[in-house]
């Protein structure tokens, strides 16, 4: 069965943060959903990890001495093979990918109508992350993150509408918010802008066409 969640990769990270390794791509008749992503440093020290997708940061994190951290209903979305996750740490890490892989060609499955909606940067200039459509969606998970190791203000709008407004993200520091649920009616765009810092910062988002 196609909506069948298993293990995508886990391994201990082999990149570098300057230089992650790929540990998974996706097969190319299928498409792929992350659900799930644990990084533990078994480390008595300080570890640095990096995340990214498609070559976009998803996630740049310290992990205190001996933290695990856990990222429940991820919902990525990856649908070449150009759509690589790739992981790098400064010293050992371990990590756990799980996810569902979707035959594309199934227009019948849950699945079918799930969409990666952004993956994309945003510097200090205002830009859309999600570009308007004819169609009413539903985004289900919006991830930002700090590229930059000084803080940024973020403000994100649908359309008038603010939904983050001089948010403060530290160095490095990702939002990730799950099951959003959020309603983009027909035309409706998300745009945002970096209101201190010239540094892009990097967004995921997914979600549902409701047709």
């Amino acid at each position: 069965m196609s909506d069948i969640v298993k293990v995508l990769a886990r391994g201990i990270m082999q990149g570098t943060v300057g230089s992650p390794a790929t540990v998974y791509t996706t097969n190319g008749s299928r498409t792929t959903l992350i659900k799930s992503l644990l990084i533990c440093n078994p480390n008595f020290a300080p570890t640095e990890v990096v995340v990214t997708i498609s070559n976009v940061y998803y996630m740049r994190y310290t992990l205190k001495a001996n933290e695990t951290i856990h990222v429940p209903i991820a919902d990525q979305f990856l649908i070449t093979t150009a759509d690589a996750v790739r992981m790098g740490a400064s010293a050992r890490a371990d990590y756990y990918l799980c996810g569902i892989e979707i035959d594309s060609r199934d227009n019948l499955g849950p699945y079918y109508n799930v969409k990666r909606m952004a993956r994309t940067n945003i510097s200090s200039t205002e830009g859309t992350i999600v570009n308007s459509s004819s169609i009413k969606r539903m985004i289900k998970n919006f991830v930002v993150c700090n590229t930059s190791s000084t803080s940024v203000t973020l403000r994100v709008n649908i359309g008038i509408v603010n939904i983050l407004w001089d948010y403060q993200l530290k160095g490095y520091e990702t939002l990730v918010i799950p099951s959003m649920d959020l309603i983009l009616e027909s035309g409706d765009s998300i745009t945002a802008v970096n209101s201190s810092n010239s540094s892009p910062i990097a967004f995921h988002v997914t979600g549902l066409e409701l047709v």
